[in-house]
């Protein structure tokens, strides 16, 4: 077998790369390898001829142009893990395979959850408070301040009371007596307590039919009327006729003999007309009031039905007399208003149209001692007659 030359230029002074020589050594040991395969099976030594002379160094080839790297394979995909297999013997050292490309870089996992927060700390007790400590000694005292300015003057104190009068002086001797003069007018004028139809004073007193009887009484309170007990006497259900309205059914709901007063209660529809009670004289701002006073005077209002059992009577008069020495010290108003069988349990009222009394008795002795239970007297017992008071 004939094999053919090849020249080669090992390591020159031209090389490019410590890698490209080790590839020229791998070369050299490849050819040195096929020289020696393609050799005969050796003949007899021949005799040792002379050595011949040296022989010119021959030139040296030129490098070859290295050719272009050829492009990269894809990379395939990794197959499973297998089962280690025994180690086999060293293999001799490949040559150096070229760097793979980079791969490429994973998408990044979701980020973790947040863990919760954990409980808070007890509290730690409070620490136990400090012992007080003592009281520092007394300061001196400092020194005086200057004075203050003077205060302004003070008010005017009230006026002291009166003196005593003096004694009367001594009576001057009379004169001669004047001509009679023409009667005067006696001032006294009610009429303003009877011009209103709505509010009119008779409007206050009511009929009151007690069986066979008849009587008067008075509005006090919306729903109520006050009378006298001898007019009811016997009676838990009476018939009152009210101004403006007419006949209701009234219930007695408490009495007393010894005052002769009563209290009857009715179903009210808000139309009554409501009478006020006095409570004696009263300051007006220019002058006292008489009302109820000895010498004042006075209306007597009540039913007498022999003449009507639709518009009471009235009677005009004045307070003569103030009593408070009946039995259990009873107040009651002597008056000279006439007055007759019917009105008991009728209303008497002053010059300003309230009640100062309830008509329960005419006089047998004198006109001017007519009675009625004085105001007083009513406020005191009226609480314990709404009570449904019994008094004998």
């Amino acid at each position: 077998m004939q094999c053919g030359v090849v020249r080669l230029v090992i390591c020159s002074r031209n090389y490019v790369a410590p890698g490209y020589c080790v590839i020229r050594y791998f070369l050299l040991a490849l050819l040195v390898t096929c020289v020696m395969g393609c050799q005969g099976p050796p003949g007899p030594a021949g005799a040792v001829g002379s050595q011949g002379p040296q022989g010119e160094q021959g030139i040296s080839g030129s490098q070859g142009e290295t050719g272009p790297v050829g492009p990269m394979g894809l990379q395939g995909e990794t197959g499973p893990l297998g089962s280690m297999g025994l180690q086999g013997e060293t293999g001799s050292v490949g040559p150096e395979g070229k760097q793979g490309q980079d791969g490429e870089k994973g998408v990044a996992g979701p980020e973790g959850e947040t863990g919760p927060i954990g409980p808070s700390g007890e509290v730690g007790p409070i620490g136990s408070s400090g012992e007080v400590g003592p009281i520092g000694p007394l300061g001196d005292q400092g020194p005086s301040g200057e004075p203050g300015p003077t205060g302004t003057q003070g008010e005017v104190g009230p006026a002291g009371a009166d003196g005593v009068a003096g004694l009367p002086g001594e009576a001057g001797v009379a004169g001669p007596r004047g001509e009679q003069g023409f009667p005067g007018d006696a001032g006294v004028d009610f009429s303003n307590l009877f011009l209103e139809e709505q509010e009119n004073t008779k409007d206050h007193v009511v009929l009151i039919t007690a069986g066979s009887s008849t009587g008067s009484g008075v509005l006090i309170d919306s729903g109520e009327i006050l009378t006298a007990e001898h007019v009811i006497r016997g009676q838990s259900q009476v018939l009152a006729t009210i101004p403006g309205r007419g006949l209701v059914n009234a219930t007695v709901i408490g009495w007393d003999v010894a005052r002769d007063l009563a209290v009857l209660n009715f179903s009210a529809d808000g139309s009554e007309y409501i009478a006020t009670m006095s409570s004696g004289p009263e300051w007006t701002g220019e002058k006292w009031t008489t009302s109820g006073e000895i010498g004042s005077p006075v209306v007597a209002i009540g039913y007498v039905k022999d003449i009507s059992s639709t518009v009471p009577m009235t009677s005009f008069g004045h307070v003569s007399t103030w009593w408070s020495v009946m039995p259990g010290e009873i107040s009651t108003l002597g008056f000279d208003s006439a007055v007759t069988f019917g009105m008991s349990g009728g209303g008497l009222f002053d010059i300003d149209g309230k009640l100062v009394g309830i008509v329960i008795q005419k006089s047998t002795l004198i006109q001017s001692d007519n009675r009625a239970v004085r105001y007083n007297e009513i406020e005191e017992v009226l609480p314990e007659l709404r009570a449904g008071a019994q008094n004998p």
